[in-house]
């Protein structure tokens, strides 16, 4: 059996369509070694996501290029063989949430700013329930004052 194009892996495989981590993983399972990937990169290099560029971020290229690739930094996604690439498809669905890559960091944007939300929110919570506490200190403090002032009165009335 032939093996897939590398062109194929790319569009398969990993969180774009661009060649990273995953694709990578595919196509050295597929037999390509790391010689005929990287010559095959070397052809285009807007094959790579700009972060796989050499000097880029995630550093694909250059862990190609010294002979050691990070298997942690694969993005496990699997677009299935029959997946045609198109402008409403760019990138493939994230699991399980079934959004591309741009709603899912919207999302999670949205998300920790709720939770800003909740966190702003709870200290305001905490400081009024601390300034509750003071006030309620400061009466008994008053009204312990009071009430000794009174059993001094009824002591000294009494004479006790």
């Amino acid at each position: 059996m032939a093996r897939p194009s590398l062109k194929s892996i790319s569009k398969r495989y990993g969180q774009y369509e661009t060649f990273g981590g995953k694709d990578y993983q595919e196509a050295k399972r597929a037999g390509y070694s790391d010689s005929e990937i990287k010559s095959w990169l070397d052809q285009d290099l807007n094959r790579l996501h700009p972060d796989n560029r050499p000097g880029g971020v995630s550093g694909l290229y250059d862990e190609l290029s010294s002979g050691y690739v990070d298997p942690t930094k694969a993005v496990n996604i699997d677009r299935g063989s029959s997946y045609v690439p198109t402008e409403s498809n760019w990138a493939a669905p994230y699991e399980p949430e079934g959004m591309t890559p741009f709603e899912y960091d919207y999302q999670k944007t949205l998300d920790i700013a709720n939770i800003d939300k909740q966190i702003k929110e709870m200290q305001l919570e905490s400081a009024e329930n601390i300034q509750k506490l003071s006030n309620m200190n400061k009466l008994a403090v008053a009204n312990t004052a009071v009430n000794q002032s009174i059993l001094g009165g009824l002591v000294s009335a009494f004479n006790f």
